[in-house]
């Protein structure tokens, strides 16, 4: 970029990323003030409706001045059509009437053949001159006629003639302007004063075509094909209007400079920041599970699936998981004694899905009822001691609830209360059914178990979509009990209204998450005011239970629950961003906030198309993409390695 630039030239070649910049600056004139501009005027002439831009400038002592300007032209795309290139200039105080014309929402007009885009009323503005002469219609967006007559009468006095109803069906607000007012300057504003010496007045393909070099820059004219009177008197010293031009030009180019400076500081901060969110996903707290176990020393039988490429880490790209088979269940368990010795192969193995005959062993040991040191024997032994807690977990609520004089009246009160809502929810429950009703007896007594001996976070909707899948796969009470309880360690925050653990840190990181790898499904988002992405809250509180078939959310569980175990504590949010990804095209589409949630409900009620093999095998390459790309640039630890 060449600085100094002496000519009318300017000194960086057009770019498309700074259309808008050319399109705010082709209306400048340097010896008149904008008063007022709006974009998406359509001209209407005939059969002819063109979008464009409309302006109006005020210059001391020579009137209002209003400017239209065709799209194409602004563009530099000129069609050679006289037609379609042409521009208009009006004199106001050559405008006798202005008559307001609003065509109802049945009128043919507003069917899309009227040059305006959207639904309901169009209205269009018609001006009468002193003479007779009616100029080109102007259609608005709703609303726009009355910002323009609000300026004009800053001007001139507005005379309101009133409303009638036209052969056409449409309606006419007829003004009169009349008696230009001696102060062009509305009351308290100031002309604004420019040390740029005088030259005439540009049309905004002039003004373009002189700033890029052009020589074929032309003196704007009106409607009717004449000069305007402050070009056809105007006598400019050629050297003073080159040294005015230059000026404007090296004036803009710093402006632009610094406009762009900040952007892309701020752009800069905005990608360091989203790192920085990202990089935390990547977190594992809960390192002791597995801290005293080694893969490499347990018996010779003890392998690990080479194949299928989980030796060193989770399934990396294009790899596939076999699943906790009987065979993987063997392998990875002591002959002699059953304990698992190879507990991280395990968990991979898990990610690929457990063989439902295995699953109660394994999600005791997922959950943490069981130990990986655990035998057989005292499995068995761990069982009778959970049976005996809960027993008497149990017990206590009972005798409270029987008791005429209960120790803590209050605390009994509030616990009924959760009871009430607690048998409403469950007799709404459909996720299993046994016919003969102990399913739904051991979701309540499990659910009141544990909400007496919690009763400050008590019972919210949505705990008795986690402990279903729990007690349909354990069947066992005190087991699902102690299990839910291990559950809602993890996930119980989310029920609080905590900003950094409750749900709504989880949308904030799936915010980040999705601007990091989208940036154009972002904005869209953002565009269409859904960035606060409330369509995911029931995604997180629930552990996508409700966005997945049976079968589909105990794999989807278990996945989750072995990789937060072994890597890091937020996969979860991965396979937010994967449900996300997976409707991006419908999410492309999308007109307002509304279309977003009716395409997320939609997948709701077609939960049985959802293949959760391919969610976390999608989640899980993309989850090594970025964790590779923030390594390079040292925002991971030493320790964290490909998942």
């Amino acid at each position: 970029m060449q600085r100094g630039a002496s000519s009318l030239s300017l000194p960086w070649s057009p770019d498309p990323d700074v259309e808008d910049a050319r399109r705010s600056s082709a209306h400048f004139f340097e010896d008149r003030e904008l008063i007022y501009s709006k974009n998406g005027v359509c001209r209407v002439q005939g059969h002819i409706s063109l979008r464009g831009y409309l302006a109006l400038h005020c210059r001391n002592g020579s009137g209002v001045t209003l400017s239209w300007t065709p799209v194409s032209v602004l563009r530099g795309l000129h069609t050679n059509n006289p037609d379609v290139d042409k521009e208009i200039l009006v004199q106001l105080h050559n405008i006798s009437t202005i008559v307001h014309r609003t065509y109802p929402p049945e009128h043919p007009m507003c069917t899309g053949t009227g040059g305006l885009d959207g639904e309901g009323s169009v209205e269009e503005m018609v001006m009468i001159g002193v003479d007779g002469k009616q100029y080109p219609g102007f259609r608005f967006p709703s609303g726009g006629i009355m910002g323009l007559l609000r300026v004009v009468s800053r001007y001139f006095s507005v005379d309101d003639r009133g409303e009638a109803e036209t052969a056409s069906k449409a309606n006419d607000h007829t003004y009169r302007l009349s008696s230009l007012k001696q102060s062009l300057s509305p009351i308290g504003r100031t002309p604004r004063s420019r040390s740029v010496p005088n030259f005439p007045v540009l049309s905004p393909r002039g003004l373009l075509s002189r700033l890029f070099g052009s020589a074929s820059a032309e003196p704007l004219s009106s409607d009717d094909g004449e000069a305007t009177e402050a070009t056809a008197g105007a006598c400019v010293d050629p050297v003073s209007r080159e040294a005015g031009l230059a000026d404007l030009v090296e004036r803009r180019r710093l402006k632009t400079m610094r406009l762009a400076l900040v952007a892309w500081r701020l752009e800069a901060y905005r990608a360091r920041k989203r790192r920085a969110d990202v990089s935390v996903l990547f977190d594992h707290g809960d390192t002791k599970f597995l801290d005293c176990f080694d893969d490499g020393a347990g018996p010779a039988n003890v392998t690990t699936n080479k194949t299928n490429g989980v030796e060193d880490g989770l399934a990396s790209e294009g790899d596939s998981l076999s699943g906790v088979t009987h065979e993987v269940w063997v392998s990875v368990t002591d002959p002699r004694d059953g304990h698992v010795v190879a507990p991280k192969t395990f968990l991979r193995a898990v990610t690929g899905g457990v063989h439902h005959a295995l699953r109660k062993d394994c999600w005791k040991l997922l959950l943490r009822q069981y130990d990986f040191k655990h035998t057989i024997s005292s499995r068995l032994d761990r069982d009778t001691q959970v049976q005996s807690a809960y027993e008497a977990l149990k017990r206590e609520w009972k005798l409270a609830a029987l008791s005429d004089e209960p120790s803590d009246a209050e605390h009994l009160a509030s616990f009924l209360e959760h009871c009430n809502t607690i048998d409403q929810d469950v007799s709404r429950s459909d996720f299993h059914d046994d016919g003969d009703g102990d399913y739904a007896n051991g979701l309540r007594s499990v659910l009141r178990t544990y909400v007496y001996h919690d009763l400050e976070r008590g019972y919210a909707q949505g705990m008795l979509d986690l402990l279903e899948p729990l007690l349909f796969v354990l069947e066992e009470e005190s087991s699902a009990y102690f299990c839910f309880s291990h559950l809602m360690e993890r996930t119980g925050p989310r029920f609080d209204r905590d900003a950094d653990h409750g749900v709504e840190g989880y949308l904030s990181k799936l915010r980040s998450l999705i601007a990091y790898v989208d940036c154009d499904l972002y904005d869209k988002f953002v565009r269409l005011d859904s960035d606060h992405l409330f369509f995911a809250y029931r995604w997180f509180l629930l552990d996508f239970k409700r966005e997945f078939a049976k079968e589909a959310i105990l794999h989807l569980w278990e996945a989750i629950w072995a990789i937060e175990a072994l890597e890091m504590d937020h996969f979860v949010v991965f396979v937010a961003l994967e449900h996300v990804r997976a409707n991006r095209s419908e999410l492309m589409r999308c007109r307002n906030s509304t279309d977003v949630m009716r395409v997320f409900n939609t997948l709701a009620r077609d939960c049985d198309a959802h293949n959760p093999a391919e969610v976390i095998k999608n989640s899980l390459v993309v989850a090594n993409q970025i964790r590779g790309e923030l390594d390079k640039k040292g925002l991971l630890g030493a320790s964290d390695s490909t998942i």
